[in-house]
């Protein structure tokens, strides 16, 4: 898709392509997105993913009883010998993070959430996969100081160039819009398999008015040795590809044109091979199905692009190298950056489809706001509304089985939600949604720099962390695993959620609760024997299911469940042998109830 922008490496005056007069013309246009669907490939054994799951929650379990207060929830590394591959021996990597920093005050009045509208920084492996990518987790060391490196130049050179100007050379009208306030940057994950490791890191920087320049970077390695990809280990006939981007990116761009204004084909080819000769690093990514290629703006518009050329593309295999094609993931997850375009493989339809999203606006009182999206499938218009007020955080093309999902991750107010989505006949049908955030490591592994929170990016489609705010017994965050089931259903693996280390505290009992069932600390299944907790015995918080019970240790280590009741109004109450007590009444140190 193309995004509203305003700088680039390679800013164009040739006739073919667009003179600065005809650039400045079409600064306020635009945004534009592509789709797609996925390939056809063996499902994954649920039933097996459940029960390795559950073995690993049951062992986390096993240890939080010897080490309760710094219990995470995390599930354990999976063995070696149970890892699931796909048929054709590419694995998910389990979990890929990514750390950020919290880009509103408001938010730090809040911070037992994780919250997802952060802008993100730096990009770490799982402590599994760093075991087992040893090379590549040390590469991403230098990735991170790479990145933060060519922003700071990007920024600082253009702040230089326009500081150097003579008065008599700044045009207020056009100049203004360029001289850069604000400085930023996202990482997306584009593919995390054993094959291949990829990210496009989305440089922003933001002008006097409501336009941005934008610069792409991509990242491509191979996460056993470590090295990075070149785009000629991967294309073997350069020239049918370029030929095949610049036929994709044509009708783009001339939509974009002035009346009268004309782009060749020809100019266009050789504006394609120059961009991608000029940037020996960075302006490609592989993907699950393919290659696409990052245009920043002002290359040959205003707007920035992103063309995928997928293996589809390709299907007597005379422009991608065997080796990737046959390495392509059959399960996959792919982040989408806002304004660029995607395209997937449909194995059902046997087609490739285009999906465009743009976010859709109400007004009130004169002030606008975004309610939802819109969704253009192969070029039918659909409008998916989500609340009032709601912010955009993350987007995600999610491929498993024979089937493509969208996956949204979006906040209203303080809350968050997780929306899957199916592609259906050209629309979108939502599936089901999850209140939390997509996120994993445990508080007390922050760094000092404490203001970087972590979230986790999904890797393998199957296995879904979810960080969820729970009142049982009072406001809390808790982990919670899922697994996306065929259809798009998120099938909680567990019962129970697991508190987190901050939520993890100890309450004291105000009043007597005589026959409160003992649980099994490894099967979490409630026993015959029963326990009478006395006025002042001390309670800590472990498990819910954020409905009707919370599970917790004692002192003497046995763990108990407090049952939660609710009245038809939503008042919760605890079962006390003087009666049912309000909860916010019924245990002290309770730093919020109700």
């Amino acid at each position: 898709m193309q995004a509203k922008s305003n700088s680039a490496k390679h800013t164009r005056t040739k006739g073919r392509s667009l003179t600065g007069t005809i650039a400045m013309i079409l600064l306020l246009a635009f945004t534009a997105v592509l789709i797609g669907c996925g390939k056809k490939e063996e499902g994954a054994n649920l039933d097996a993913i459940k029960d390795k799951l559950k073995e690993n929650i049951e062992a986390q379990n096993a240890k939080n009883e010897k080490e309760p207060e710094t219990d995470t929830g995390k599930i354990d590394e999976v063995p070696e010998e149970e890892e699931q591959a796909s048929s054709n021996g590419v694995e998910s990597f389990e979990q890929v993070y990514l750390k950020a920093r919290y880009d509103s005050e408001w938010d730090e009045n809040h911070d037992h959430k994780n919250y997802l509208n952060y802008n993100y920084e730096k990009i770490e492996l799982g402590d599994a996969d760093a075991k087992k990518y040893p090379e590549l987790a040390k590469k991403l060391m230098i990735v991170n100081d790479l990145i933060v490196t060519e922003e700071s130049n990007s920024y600082m050179s253009r702040m230089k160039e326009y500081q150097a100007k003579d008065d008599q050379e700044i045009d207020l009208e056009f100049d203004n819009f360029l001289l850069p306030y604000k400085e930023d940057w996202r990482i997306y994950k584009r593919r995390s398999d054993s094959a291949a490791f990829s990210i496009v890191t989305v440089y922003t920087d933001y002008a006097s008015i409501d336009y941005n320049r934008v610069h792409f970077t991509g990242y491509n390695f191979d996460p056993k040795t470590g090295e990075e990809f070149k785009l000629s280990d991967v294309v073997k006939d350069e020239d049918a590809f370029i030929a095949l981007v610049a036929k994709k990116a044509l009708p783009l761009l001339q939509s974009e044109l002035p009346d009268g204004v004309d782009y060749t084909e020809e100019g266009m080819i050789a504006d394609v091979r120059e961009y991608l000769q000029a940037d020996i690093r960075g302006n490609w990514t592989l993907d699950p199905e393919g290659v696409s290629v990052w245009f920043d703006s002002h290359t040959m518009l205003p707007i920035s692009m992103h063309i995928s050329v997928l293996f589809a593309d390709d299907p007597e295999g005379k422009i991608f190298a065997d080796s990737y094609r046959e390495n392509a993931p059959e399960n996959w997850t792919l982040y989408m950056p806002f304004y660029t375009q995607e395209s997937f493989f449909s194995a059902d339809t046997d087609r490739i489809n285009t999906l465009q999203i743009t976010e859709s606006y109400a007004e009130l009182d004169g002030y606008e706001y975004v309610n939802g999206l819109w969704v253009y499938c192969n070029g039918v218009e659909d409008k998916v509304m989500l609340g009032d007020e709601i912010t955009i955080n993350n987007m995600a093309l999610v491929h498993k089985g024979d089937q493509t999902y969208f996956f949204l991750e979006y906040s209203e107010y303080e809350y968050n939600s997780i929306e899957t989505f199916v592609f259906k006949n050209d629309k979108v049908k939502m599936i089901s949604a999850v209140s939390g955030s997509v996120a994993s490591i445990p508080w007390e592994e922050l760094e000092e720099d404490d203001y970087m929170i972590p979230n986790m990016l999904l890797s393998d489609p199957t296995n879904i962390t979810v960080n969820c705010l729970t009142d049982s017994l009072s406001t809390c965050s808790s982990m919670r695993h899922y697994i996306l089931e065929d259809g798009g259903e998120l099938e909680g693996v567990e019962d129970y959620y697991t508190l987190l280390p901050d939520s993890q505290y100890e309450i004291r009992a105000k009043y007597n609760i005589s026959g409160l069932h003992v649980v099994d600390k490894e099967t979490h299944e409630v026993l015959s024997d029963t326990y009478d907790m006395k006025v002042g015995d001390t309670f800590k918080m472990l498990y819910t299911d954020d409905q009707t019970y919370v599970d917790g240790l004692l002192k003497d280590g046995t763990m108990v469940r407090v049952m939660i009741k609710a009245d038809p109004e939503g008042w919760r109450y605890v079962p006390t042998d003087e009666g049912d007590i309000e909860v916010w009444q019924s245990f002290d140190d309770m730093f919020f109830a109700g």
